[in-house]
Order: structure tokens, then C-alpha cells, then sequence
């Protein structure tokens, strides 16, 4: 392999089914041809949920470490390169090794990507074996590919509206996806909910004999890498975790972990000049867009705000937009990827403001070019697919 480039074409060329196949059926039969990997892995951490997921695991991820504990990992999407799906102790699988385990699966002729992926990670993770993994879901949870496993503990991070054509259209009916991780006996910790998903969680638990762990929020100081008042919830669920697996353990190194946990596009604040700060958050969906516009409100109360954002097919846009429209003083959308971006006149149809488009190099120009004559914020925000073109 000569750069992630290479593997990022043969990913694109090699056939799959199309779509999302919500389903474990076509999970079972792959697994069993290589000797069912996903039965013989470290202990496993398992998190499911709408927002909050991949900060979550990166707080997890980054306590563990700080503590002297090897972790693997396994997230999605990526913003550059398949390779950091799946890391051990922070860094990513090497671009020859992920090949390897490639060729090792090309005869499967019937897996989504995202179900090729999962495989590989328990390949991966099983040959490499850490001391902790921590694994995110790819969709809900009851039915996601990864929900093959028998974690140590089932987390669950915030629930909203999102994917509701296939996991519902109301709060109840998703939460109850999430909460297909539950297994018998597997304790539980999730963070504050919406009554109605707390509910449905909280009778998941009772019908699996699983302790349920309610964990509060936790501040965040202003030295920790990882900013944005959303993400409070997150970190006390992350302390939640260690000390239930780790009880005894040692408190500043893990702080030390929290502060410096990394995940990039959640809250990232870039300052190209002393008068204009640049914030690139994925908030993409209703949820992610509302957390993302308090936290600016509450730390940047004064300045001018301008969005650029962004949005994936199939997304509920509307809303964001609605949201985005009461906020800004500006509001731009990006086109930003002919597969993958709603469309400027898609976008179009669901407000009545003017809406003016801009290009991703644009785009860039406002991150690294643009030098206004007051202070100014410039939120860059909506899917990840949009982040990853500009982070």
C-alpha cells in the first residue's frame, strides 16, 4: 500500500450490499466461517446511543490509558482514513496490516461495509489483544453488527431523534433500539435522559436482571482538550465507567486521561486571527445542533455569528435549519460531497430565507483567510462527512 488513498479506491471499488442492512442475519453466518473471533475478545466496554457516543469512548479511552491500561478501539465513521476505525492505545491500525485483513475477508460477497468493517475489528482485536476494548455502535444498537458481543458493561449516551426511518420516528421507539445492547446480568450506565427513553431503558433493565447506573453530569474545566457544554454528560458517564470497572483507581491519572481525551470536530475551536474564532462541530442532527448553539451562546454571548453548514442525505434538515436560521446572523450551506451532501436545492425548498451556497474551498477560506473588523464566530457544523472535508 502505498497511502491510505490506495485503500480508501479498493474500498470503493469492492462490492457490497447496498445500503444498511439493520439485521444481524447476515452477521452470524461470516462470523462462524472465521471461528466466531467475536467470542474470544477482551473485556468489553459496549456504547450505544444518539449523540455523545464518540466523545464518550474517547474519555473512556483516554482515563484507560492514563491509567496504564491497553485499550483497543473501534468507531465510525472516520474523517480521513478507515484506518482509525480501529486503534490500539490511541493509534490507528497500519495501512499494510488493515490490507491483510482485507484479503483475508475478500471471498465475503454478501456484507454491508459497515458489517465487513465489524469483522475485521474482531479479527483485529482478537490477534492484537488489549486489556480493555471499547466499542461504539453503527446504528441503534439491538440490531447493529456489533451487537454480537457480551461487553463487561452496556452504555447508553443521550437519545434523540435521529435515523427514524429505520430505527422510529419517536423517542420511545429509538431508545428501545439503544437499549437492545442490554444483556442479562451486564450492568448499565447511561447518563440523563428524556422520561420517556429512560423509561424504556430502565424496563430493559429490569427485564434483564441489569443493574441500571444513572450517572451525573460532570464539569468541564477549561483545560480539558475536549470543550462544549454537551459534553458534561458525557464525561460523567466516562467517570462512571472507570470507577465502576477500575473502583481503586488512581484519580489524577485519570484526569489527567479525561483532559487530554481527543475527539476531533466535536466543539473544536480554531482562533486564525485575535478578532475571529472558528468552532467545527458535527451536530448533525436536532439534538447536536441545539447543544452546539447553547454552548456558543453561553461562551461567545457578543460576537457575530455566521454558520456554514453541511448536511447529509436523508437527514431531518429541516429542523437543523430552523434551529441554525434563530441563531445566526449569517447562514450559508455547503454542497460538499455529490454522494454523500444534500443538495443546495434540496436545502433550498426547506426555508424560506436566503440561503447563499458556498464551496468547500470557500469554506476553507473563512477557516484560514477570512479577517473581519469585529469579533466574529464562524460555526462550521451539520454532518461529518462535511467536517472531515475541512478539519
Amino acid at each position: 500500500m502505498n497511502s491510505h488513498h490506495d485503500f480508501e479506491k479498493i474500498m470503493q471499488n469492492r462490492v457490497f450490499t447496498q445500503g444498511i442492512n439493520y439485521s444481524l442475519d447476515t452477521v452470524l453466518g461470516p462470523l462462524a466461517q472465521f471461528n466466531n473471533p467475536h467470542l474470544s475478545l477482551p473485556p468489553i466496554i459496549h456504547i450505544a446511543g444518539t449523540n455523545g457516543k464518540g466523545s464518550t469512548l474517547a474519555f473512556i479511552d483516554s482515563a484507560l490509558r492514563a491509567l496504564g491500561i491497553t485499550t483497543g478501539t473501534y468507531t465510525s465513521p472516520h474523517l480521513h482514513s478507515y484506518c482509525e476505525r480501529f486503534c490500539i492505545n490511541g493509534i490507528p491500525i497500519s495501512q499494510s496490516e488493515l490490507a491483510t485483513y482485507f484479503e483475508l475477508t475478500k471471498h465475503l460477497t454478501t456484507s454491508t461495509e459497515f458489517e465487513l468493517l465489524t469483522l475485521i475489528a474482531w479479527l483485529y482485536f482478537k490477534d492484537k489483544s488489549p486489556d480493555y476494548l471499547i466499542i461504539e455502535t453503527g446504528l441503534g444498537g439491538r440490531l447493529d453488527a456489533t451487537n454480537v458481543i457480551t461487553p463487561i458493561v452496556s452504555v447508553i449516551t443521550k437519545i434523540g431523534l435521529d435515523h427514524q426511518a429505520i430505527l422510529g420516528n419517536t423517542i420511545a421507539k429509538i431508545a428501545a433500539e439503544k437499549a437492545g445492547i442490554i444483556k442479562a446480568k451486564i450492568p448499565v450506565i447511561t447518563g440523563q435522559q428524556r422520561p420517556e427513553a429512560l423509561e424504556v431503558i430502565q424496563n430493559e433493565a429490569v427485564k434483564k436482571n441489569s443493574p441500571l447506573l444513572i450517572a451525573t453530569e460532570s464539569d468541564i474545566p477549561s483545560h480539558y482538550s475536549l470543550q462544549g457544554d454537551y459534553q458534561r454528560q458525557n464525561l460523567g458517564i466516562a467517570k462512571a465507567v472507570i470507577s465502576h470497572l477500575l473502583p481503586l483507581h488512581d484519580t489524577q491519572k485519570a484526569d489527567y486521561g479525561y483532559a487530554t481525551a481527543q475527539n476531533k470536530g466535536r466543539f473544536t475551536v480554531l482562533t486564525p486571527t485575535p478578532t475571529h474564532t472558528v468552532i467545527i462541530d458535527a451536530g448533525h442532527n436536532e439534538d447536536g445542533i441545539t447543544s452546539t448553539l447553547e454552548t456558543l451562546k453561553k461562551q461567545y454571548p457578543t460576537h457575530h455569528l455566521r454558520v456554514i453548514a453541511g448536511f447529509k442525505h436523508q437527514k431531518n434538515a429541516a429542523q437543523m435549519l430552523a434551529k441554525l436560521t434563530q441563531a445566526s446572523a449569517e447562514l450559508y450551506y455547503c454542497e460538499f460531497d455529490p454522494q454523500w451532501a444534500m443538495s443546495y436545492e434540496e436545502v433550498c425548498h426547506l426555508t424560506d430565507i436566503p440561503l447563499p451556497p458556498i464551496s468547500i474551498n470557500s469554506t476553507a477560506d473563512f477557516i484560514y483567510k477570512h479577517y473581519p473588523k469585529t469579533n466574529e464566530v464562524t460555526l462550521i457544523t451539520g454532518s461529518i462527512y462535511f467536517i472531515a472535508k475541512v478539519i
